[in-house]
């Protein structure tokens, strides 16, 4: 007899199950970290923005000054719905060693949260793809040229990018903002073109020293570097591109929360129902979440805003 067999002794052996999930998934949600957030209270929001200030005069006695006055806009957000939907039969509800509701949840979350970084740094306006949000990708739209710092001709891969063309982006960024700032770009990006220069060597005068940190030894290579770049640290976004190609986005830089704003109505919303598939004896699960983006700020064709775009020649 043994085990193996089911006829002689396996039928007798218990097979053990594990209440534990193996969830292998990315973890989304940095745009509800970086942008302004805001709770409304009704489908729309507006919001005061300054558009200029006063202007000032010298003048001589007796003379009349010349009056001015400040100008300002207001930034609308409207509440789009996004939503999924599950169907789980009665059974499965009632056997399962693991909680399909807290698994639902789960997954729930994940969606919603990766679903928004789309729209907020993806989105081109289309309803069906991102809910009529446009996404920071519009800075490239040829209206905020003074906010896209272009690579220098002939750096059109990651490989060839280098520390000028970063530093280009940095230069452009207005000095309001550089306190708050940090780089926003896909893991891929920065482990083959920032990584890659921090860790290389490069000749400065006589020597052969680091290219950016003045010199790596062999323990600096063993510990690695932490995730910042001249001086300001750096946010992966999973959701933007991992191999931007010539003409394309490859970086940004700059304070989110100065250019961007996402309004919701409250919190992710999880309902269940009997009654929908109730000739099926399934329950209906759905998650709906109230939100709208707003990239309000992001410079015109003669100032750069908050947020600068570094972008491949």
């Amino acid at each position: 007899m043994g085990g193996q067999v089911n006829s002689t002794g396996g039928a007798l052996v218990f097979e053990d199950f594990s209440n534990t999930l193996i969830r292998l998934v990315e973890t989304f949600g940095v745009s509800m970290n970086l942008a302004q957030r805001v709770t409304m209270s009704s489908d729309t929001l507006l919001v005061p923005k300054r558009l200029s200030g006063i202007t000032g005069y010298w003048i001589g006695e007796n003379t009349t000054i010349t009056t001015s006055d400040p100008t300002a806009t207001m930034v609308q957000l409207v509440l789009k719905k996004l939503a999924a939907a599950t169907r789980v039969s009665n059974e499965l509800l009632a056997d399962n060693a693991i909680s399909v509701a807290q698994w639902l949840a789960t997954e729930y979350a994940t969606t919603i949260s990766g679903t928004l970084d789309d729209a907020f740094f993806n989105g081109d306006g289309t309803l069906s793809a991102y809910g009529g949000i446009r996404g920071l990708s519009q800075i490239t739209d040829g209206t905020h040229t003074a906010s896209v710092a272009t690579a220098a001709s002939g750096n059109t891969t990651l490989a060839t990018l280098d520390i000028d063309d970063y530093l280009a982006a940095l230069a452009k960024l207005p000095r309001y903002a550089i306190g708050t700032s940090a780089w926003y770009m896909h893991p891929a990006v920065y482990h083959q073109s920032v990584q890659r220069m921090m860790l290389s060597s490069g000749t400065v005068g006589t020597g052969t020293v680091g290219a950016l940190a003045g010199g790596n030894t062999a323990a600096n290579l063993a510990q690695g570097t932490p995730n910042t770049f001249l001086g300001l640290p750096v946010v992966w976004v999973l959701k933007m591109n991992s191999a931007p190609t010539t003409g394309t986005v490859a970086a940004y830089v700059g304070d989110l929360s100065l250019s961007s704003i996402m309004a919701n109505k409250g919190d992710m919303q999880i309902a269940s129902s009997t009654d929908r598939y109730f000739e099926v004896d399934q329950t209906a699960w759905r998650v709906t979440y109230r939100v709208d983006i707003n990239h309000h700020s992001l410079g015109d064709n003669s100032t750069a805003g908050p947020v600068v775009a570094l972008k491949l020649a």
